[in-house]
């Protein structure tokens, strides 16, 4: 039992004249310092327990080794560890019950939806940066689509300046405004260094891309001409590195995306689920994807091909919805069935208005 404290601040039973009337700790049987307080030492509200009931802090606040090891792993680890395997092991094997479990109350028992979802999204992309699966495009197509972008106007102006005709003749409009008035001999000059600095850019596309035998950008123009050449250039793969470098920053824009859709399939039901239970279902279910979405990548690292990969994410994360959609809103097979069908649908309109979003103003000039 805690000892009592009086209103000066001295633990029953000490002698003051001892010490103890100044120093707020006393000794329990164990020769352990502790607090026992009459009021909780955070917030200052009167103890009914072992427990603040207001702040929710411990009456009993040991100042010693074995405590502080318990603060750190006992409760700071092995609890919260505890309580995020039970979660992880809910969202894989009845991710209705946790979703349904979650919103009727049992907040402390699992990990938050939005904690899930966090986690899954940083596993996702670490799996992504570590296998390498994002970099194709970025660190082969850019690049590649860059110099091509530069070796044409290397063509162009080489092309340009190595047309003699007399200035004095009038400028040529669709010249570059660079070379449009200068001398003929300033034209040769500037067609040397252009068809020097082409040769570069061209081996240097050349090494980024992919293929042993890159295109030859001199006879695709030649065939369709440099304005068709130019149009087809419209870098895609700045467009990938946007998103790339988006993507995880904003992730949780899918979920104020597609809440709505799913609010939408419980129209008539509005009254008996809430924003925030849609919200719940939501979360979870981009949680669980995103750690499949890890998985997959994984598989894909090892060598599995691209179309298995695909066909074991939509046929996982189908079985997955629909498990949730019957647990979470107690649903027969029909309704989870339809429901999961049209979910799909909508999955894809919501990834495409998130693409929209991480594009940007200017990410499909």
């Amino acid at each position: 039992m805690p000892h009592c404290v009086n209103q000066t601040g001295n633990t029953g039973g000490a002698d003051a004249e001892g010490g103890h009337g100044t120093d707020p700790r006393s000794v329990d049987s164990h020769g352990h310092a502790r607090f026992d307080e009459a009021t909780c030492l955070d917030c200052g509200t009167a103890l009914i327990g072992p427990h603040c009931h207001s702040c929710g802090q411990a009456a009993h606040a040991p100042r010693t080794l074995k405590a502080l090891w318990h603060d750190v792993v006992v409760e700071g680890v092995l609890h919260l560890e505890g309580r995020f395997l039970e979660t992880l092991a809910m969202l894989v094997r009845h991710p209705g019950e946790l979703t349904r479990r979650y919103i009727a109350g049992q907040r402390t028992r699992f990990t938050s939806p939005l904690g899930m979802f966090l986690f899954g999204f940083i596993v996702l992309f670490a799996a992504i940066q570590i296998t390498g699966a994002g970099s194709g495009a970025l660190g082969s197509t850019f690049p590649s689509i860059s110099l091509a972008k530069a070796e044409l106007d290397l063509r162009e102006l080489a092309a340009a300046t190595a047309d003699t005709r007399d200035p004095d003749a009038g400028a040529a409009d669709d010249q570059p405004i660079t070379v449009r008035y200068l001398s003929a001999e300033e034209r040769r000059e500037y067609a040397e260094r252009a068809m020097s600095a082409l040769f570069f850019v061209e081996q240097a596309r050349q090494a980024w891309t992919p293929d042993e035998a890159a295109e030859d950008l001199g006879n695709r123009v030649e065939r369709e001409g440099l304005a068709s050449v130019r149009r087809s250039l419209t870098d895609p793969g700045m467009l990938t590195y946007r998103l790339q470098a988006n993507a995880y920053k904003f992730s949780w824009l899918l979920i104020p995306i597609l809440t709505p859709f799913v609010w939408l399939m419980f129209l008539t039901r509005r009254r008996k689920f809430a924003g925030y239970d849609h919200a719940a279902f939501v979360t979870y279910s981009l949680a669980f994807a995103s750690l499949l979405g890890a998985f997959v990548v994984a598989l894909a690292a090892f060598g599995l091909s691209a179309g298995w990969t695909v066909t074991i994410f939509l046929l996982t994360m189908i079985a997955h919805v629909l498990v949730q959609f019957r647990g979470a809103y107690a649903l027969g097979w029909p309704g989870a069935v339809w429901r999961t069908a049209l979910l799909l649908v909508f999955s894809q309109v919501a990834l495409f208005v998130f693409i929209l979003i991480l594009a940007g103003p200017g990410g499909w000039t």
